[in-house]
C-alpha cells in the first residue's frame, strides 16, 4: 500500500494480477482479510490501483526517487514467491533497460529495473525498495526463462500512472518520436530520431542534450521516458534541449503510440 495523496492510501499491483476483476480479496501482513475495489487498471503499463475498505492500522509506504539508482545499487524486494508470504530478498540493480520481446507498451519504450532479487511466481505486484524503505519500483516478473533476473516497473512511471488511475483518469499513450540514452555523466541525450516523427518535424537531432519536458527538469533517461510515455496523443509538448552550448525550446505535437506487433 502506498500513499497516493495527502489523505488516501491505495494498493498498487500489476494489471495482470487483477485482470478482469472489479473487486478483489486482500490479505494484510497480519493475515487479516479485507476486500478492495479496483479504482483503475492500465494494461499499457501493467499497473492497477485498488482501494481497500479499511486502511486503519495498516501503514502506507512512500514513493522513493528511482531516477538516481544505478547498476550496483542495493535494493530490497518483497513478494510471495512459491507461496512464501511476505518474503524479503536483497539484491542489486543489475541493469536499466527496455524489456526484450515485450508485449506491454511501457516495457518496450521505458527502461525498467532488472535486479538479482530472488523473485518468482507469486511475487508480482510487490514493492522494490531502496535501503530507506521507500518504493522505487513495482515488481512484475522475471526475465524470460531466467530465474536469475527479476524486473520491476520504475517508481517514476508507476507513480504517474497511479496518480491518474486514483483520479479515474485513463490516459491514452503518445510518442515524441525519439529514443534517448544517458551518458556516464548522467546527461540525457537523443539517441535516435524517428523519420517523419514529431521530433523530426521540429529539428531535434541525435546527440542533443535534453534539459526539460513541459517545464519539468529531466533527471535521467528513465525520468524522461516516464514523462514522455504519460503524454497524451495530439497534445503540445515543450522540449528544451542544448546543442553546441546553446539552448533551444521546441514545441512538438505528439502522435499516438503504436501497440507492439
Amino acid at each position: 500500500m502506498v500513499q497516493s495523496g495527502k489523505a488516501e492510501a491505495v494498493i498498487v499491483t500489476n494489471y495482470h494480477v487483477i485482470w478482469g476483476a472489479e473487486e478483489v480479496s486482500v490479505e494484510w501482513s497480519d493475515h487479516a482479510t479485507d476486500h478492495a475495489v479496483v479504482l483503475g487498471a492500465d494494461s499499457s503499463a501493467d499497473i492497477a490501483v485498488l482501494r481497500p475498505r479499511a486502511t486503519a492500522g495498516h501503514a502506507a509506504l512512500s514513493w522513493g526517487d528511482d531516477t538516481r539508482l544505478e547498476p550496483g545499487d542495493s535494493v530490497l524486494a518483497i513478494g510471495s514467491p512459491a507461496g512464501v508470504l511476505n518474503a524479503v530478498s536483497q539484491g542489486i540493480i543489475a541493469a536499466k533497460a527496455q524489456v526484450p520481446g515485450a508485449t506491454v507498451l511501457a516495457q518496450r519504450v521505458v527502461d525498467h529495473f532488472f535486479t538479482d532479487s530472488a523473485l518468482g511466481a507469486g511475487a508480482s505486484g510487490g514493492p522494490l525498495l531502496d535501503l530507506n524503505g521507500r518504493v522505487v519500483g513495482v515488481n512484475f516478473g522475471v526475465a524470460g526463462a531466467s530465474r536469475g533476473l527479476s524486473i520491476a516497473i520504475p517508481a517514476s512511471l508507476a507513480k504517474l500512472v497511479v496518480s491518474d488511475l486514483s483520479r479515474g483518469v485513463q490516459q491514452a499513450r503518445a510518442s515524441l518520436g525519439l529514443e534517448v540514452r544517458e551518458d556516464r555523466a548522467g546527461i540525457v541525450r537523443v539517441a535516435l530520431v524517428a523519420p517523419a516523427s514529431a521530433a523530426d518535424a521540429v529539428g531535434v537531432r541525435p546527440s542533443d542534450e535534453i534539459v526539460s519536458l513541459n517545464g519539468r527538469k529531466i533527471r535521467g533517461a528513465i525520468d524522461f521516458q516516464s514523462c514522455a510515455f504519460t503524454a497524451q496523443p495530439g497534445a503540445s509538448a515543450k522540449l528544451e534541449i542544448v546543442r553546441d552550448g546553446r539552448s533551444h525550446l521546441y514545441t512538438l505535437t505528439t502522435s499516438p503510440l503504436s501497440p507492439p506487433p
